[in-house]
């Protein structure tokens, strides 16, 4: 090969996967790298980065290398996708990915697959049903691939695929939770302790955070739920009973007569009376 070598020409080779080795003006072969590993490091370097061209000797990835900080990054994307959050996931795995490409390749590709073992269990423990590689085919992609890039693709998949079932786990859990409130303040309507925080301590729950969470399901709150059912409960025992009002009243909770008056009257226009009448004349 000449010692003068074009962009054109080096482009070629490169895009072959052929490895040049040149000085950083691109024309002349000086600095050469005399060692089978700094030959290997360079052509790994070309499978980290396809989209660049051509490397010299001060590409070459660092011999002493911090890996207490890869190990904090690696750490900090276990925290984040503990917590299912996609977007802190995402952000802390590309941290550790880009940490770890600057290290040997025989390095990287241990520290490749050191993490998705430990993805890999993850998925296993939480959601076996749920198709990832295993370990021995993520190891065989990590050797075969032309490109780093495919392997940070397929961890960020995963990722945000991991986050998502624990998502969806946690929404029916919590779908699940309001239900189970629901149930309860049917079967104690009439009884006139019955508050939210009665409710959250029974399912020990913090009242406001189990309260915004029922609303969120349902669009009331644990109170005015509880209201609706008293009142809904007091309807239905005016249609179907000749019980005094003060009864029903007390049936459903409200001890206060005056007070159940006021507040049957401000959700259906009528006062419960009222009411009871203008169902029997219809």
């Amino acid at each position: 090969i000449s010692h003068k070598l074009n962009e054109d020409i080096l482009r070629t080779y490169a895009n072959t996967r052929k490895i040049v080795i040149c000085h950083s003006n691109l024309t002349q072969f000086e600095n050469l790298p005399n060692t089978h590993q700094n030959l290997v490091e360079l052509y790994n370097l070309r499978i980290l980065y396809q989209d660049q061209y051509y490397f010299t000797e001060q590409d070459l990835p660092l011999v002493d290398f911090n890996f207490d900080e890869l190990i904090k990054l690696e750490q900090e994307y276990f925290t984040q996708l503990s917590s299912a959050k996609p977007s802190a996931a995402l952000e802390a795995l590309d941290n550790w990915s880009q940490q770890v490409e600057t290290i040997r390749f025989n390095s990287l590709i241990f520290f490749y697959n050191k993490i998705y073992i430990a993805i890999y269990e993850i998925f296993e423990k939480r959601f076996p049903n749920f198709k990832v590689l295993t370990i021995s085919e993520f190891e065989n992609k990590l050797n075969l691939t032309q490109s780093i890039t495919s392997i940070n693709d397929y961890l960020r998949n995963i990722t945000f695929q991991y986050c998502n079932l624990v998502q969806k786990e946690k929404d029916h859990k919590q779908q699940q939770l309001c239900r189970q409130v629901q149930l309860y303040i049917s079967e104690n309507i009439q009884d006139p302790e019955l508050t939210p925080d009665l409710v959250a301590n029974y399912f020990d729950f913090n009242s406001t955070y189990l309260s915004r969470l029922f609303k969120q399901y349902f669009d009331l709150s644990i109170s005015d739920y509880i209201l609706e059912k008293r009142l809904d409960a007091a309807q239905q025992l005016l249609v179907d009973t000749d019980l005094p009002v003060k009864e029903i009243s007390h049936a459903c909770g409200i001890l206060n007569t005056n007070y159940f008056f006021t507040l049957f009257k401000k959700h259906f226009g009528e006062t419960p009376t009222q009411y009871r009448q203008s169902y029997k004349k219809t």
